[in-house]
């Protein structure tokens, strides 16, 4: 009773077609070119070894962080690999299955041994988050409909061979947020929520059911208080062991909150943590009547021993903060990346060390041949961080022959920075016309496109 099979939906409601777009990009294909101005990438860590993936397009990749080596994906059907741009990739907590999915609607699961290809589904709208539960044994995924579907990841049900994909099959619905794009999904380990968050403010925590198939019918709670759209959740510990759930959103603050309760602890802005240098008070005083745009928190990760990471839209540094003793958010420190490159996705990895995944313009000094079309460059960075969360100036290049020749990688270190001063590059100030929000922002209607709309709805009735 109460299962209701996602398959049962429309397949193209967007008028797309499931496998559309274009060959999947050459391996060194990870310079950002103006037609790209949508993609951004996308990084996780594997829970127990040193091991990450990353993805930017179409392009999975993962390497041994040890050795700094790529590890190949074994894919033997041609026609079911990623031809769109992967928008997020997750491991299970126990490490032995990896899940990839993007705008190509394909929801991916590898064997973290083998790095074979276990299982494919086909959503029936772009997918925007994907998770596991904590024991990896149901795999979620969210698309830009609104909807959470699950499917199970037994080894029996993995190991179905599917000769053709079928938009929704094998998959059930869970939750909905009302056609509402839903940006990002997390479980606790102790798989008691699963909270979701999407572009018109909410965060929704949902009870899990027993069988996720039935769906979840229980919300815990809303978490309501974002004035934009929120792009990204993490639980955190308290130095008490208590649960919390931060997240960032478009209005440029980065909240606290208790999940089950819906109770706001703490808003910080992450304005107040670069404070303008004179020099910009005074060019602000001088374009009065102009709005300073509100900083888009592009991204937040968590450790396990309470530090939340957090990238701004337009900012060269990860911010780093700190669950108090009174469950609120301090700022310990910030870390800047350089070059200066805006931060696009982050994850903490299980010896605590916080990886970055950056993307830089293209230096108008730069007169190479590869800089001829390409606006800008994807840069990837790591720094270790101390017990209590602050740089252990231990930060490194993860740069070497085989990484640079699979990813194009640049230079990009983790350093450390001054909470006093802002000193960004007039490279880093430009950074925010490289990052895609756009398609989290709500357009303004005028009235007269809405009239337009209601004619045009009436005339296809007649």
């Amino acid at each position: 009773m109460g299962r209701r099979r996602a398959g049962k939906r429309q397949a193209n409601q967007d008028g797309e077609e499931g496998q559309d777009g274009a060959d999947c990009a050459p391996l060194n294909a990870l310079r950002l070119n103006d037609e790209d101005a949508d993609v951004l990438p996308v990084i996780a860590a594997h829970p127990s070894e040193a091991v990450f993936a990353t993805a930017f397009g179409p392009n999975v990749r993962v390497y041994d962080a040890r050795s700094s080596k790529g590890l190949d994906l074994v894919e033997e059907k041609e026609a079911a690999k990623h031809s769109a741009s992967v928008r997020c990739i997750a491991f299970a907590p126990s490490g032995h299955l990896m899940a990839s999915a993007g705008d190509d609607k394909l929801v991916k699961v590898w064997d973290t041994q083998t790095w074979k290809c276990l299982r494919t589904w086909l959503s029936p709208k772009k997918i925007s988050a994907i998770q596991f539960s904590p024991k990896g044994d149901w795999i979620f995924y969210a698309n830009k409909f609104g909807e959470v579907l699950t499917a199970s990841c037994s080894p029996e049900n993995l190991a179905i061979e599917v000769d053709e994909l079928k938009p929704g099959e094998g998959a059930d619905l869970v939750l909905g947020h009302c056609c509402s794009i839903i940006t990002d999904i997390v479980i606790p380990l102790d798989g008691r929520l699963i909270v979701t968050c999407d572009r018109d403010e909410k965060i929704r925590s949902s009870r899990m059911p027993t069988d996720p198939a039935d769906g979840s019918h229980e919300i815990a709670a809303f978490c309501l208080g974002h004035r934009s759209f929120v792009t990204r959740l993490a639980f955190v510990n308290s130095p008490s062991g208590e649960l919390l759930l931060v997240s960032g959103g478009g209005d440029g603050t980065v909240r606290l909150w208790q999940p089950e309760l819906g109770i706001l602890l703490q808003t910080f802005d992450v304005s107040t943590a670069s404070p303008p240098s004179k020099d910009e008070e005074e060019e602000k005083e001088e374009e009065e009547g102009q709005e300073t745009p509100t900083p888009t928190v592009m991204t937040v990760a968590a450790s396990k021993s309470g530090v939340v990471a957090v990238g701004v839209q337009g900012y060269s540094d990860v911010l780093l903060l700190k669950v108090t003793e009174e469950n609120t958010l301090s700022l310990i420190q910030r870390v800047a990346i350089s070059p200066a490159a805006n931060i696009a996705c982050l994850t903490f990895d299980h010896a605590n060390q916080l990886w970055a995944m950056a993307l830089a313009p293209r230096d108008p000094a730069d007169q190479s041949e590869a800089s001829d079309a390409p606006s800008g460059t994807v840069l990837l960075a790591c720094a270790s961080l101390a017990a209590d969360g602050t740089n252990a100036g231990q930060s490194q290049d993860i740069v070497s022959t085989p990484m640079s020749e699979a990813l194009q990688v640049v230079p990009a270190r983790l350093e450390a920075g001054d909470m006093t001063q802002r000193d960004y590059s007039s490279k880093a100030t430009e950074l925010g016309s490289v990052m895609p929000v756009k398609g989290l922002i709500k357009r303004k209607i005028s009235e007269m496109e809405r009239e337009g709309r209601k004619v045009g709805r009436n005339d296809k009735k007649k």
